[in-house]
């Protein structure tokens, strides 16, 4: 079993359990981005440019409304590659054209079931373990 543990990232005044992810596309290279680890979000949601900076055409992916606190929003799934530590796994993440999405969501699909996720709020720390 593999652990890593990440301090919790000033975000907007408060604290919250923000990691690094890397993303990519076959035969690109890996993409480092910060995402939110979000327990209520059922699919990882990335920023638009994100994916055109991985090479992809945005809408090409499956068309989906995902809804939270703001309401819907259209996002479009693609299957992608990600990092999180060493760990190296594909997975189907969501990414948006809305604008100034505030910060990119690692969701439960392809994450949560690869990872035992501990939040500590205490110690202010996200913890991910490999099985």
């Amino acid at each position: 079993m593999t652990r890593y543990e990440f301090r919790y990232v000033v975000f907007r005044g408060s604290v919250f359990p923000i990691i690094p992810v890397q993303l990519r596309l076959p035969g690109r290279p890996w993409l480092a981005v910060s995402a939110l680890v979000d327990s209520g979000a059922s699919v990882s949601l990335f920023d638009g440019g994100i994916g055109r900076s991985l090479g992809m055409m945005i809408r090409e992916g499956r068309a989906v409304r995902p809804a939270g606190i703001g309401g819907a929003i259209t996002a479009w799934v693609h299957r992608v590659a990600l990092k999180i530590g060493d760990e190296e796994f594909e997975g189907e993440v969501a990414f948006t054209e809305r604008k100034k999405l505030p910060i990119n969501l690692l969701g439960r699909a392809a994450v949560f079931d690869r990872f035992l996720v501990t939040f500590d709020e205490r110690g202010r720390r996200t913890i991910l373990e490999s099985a």
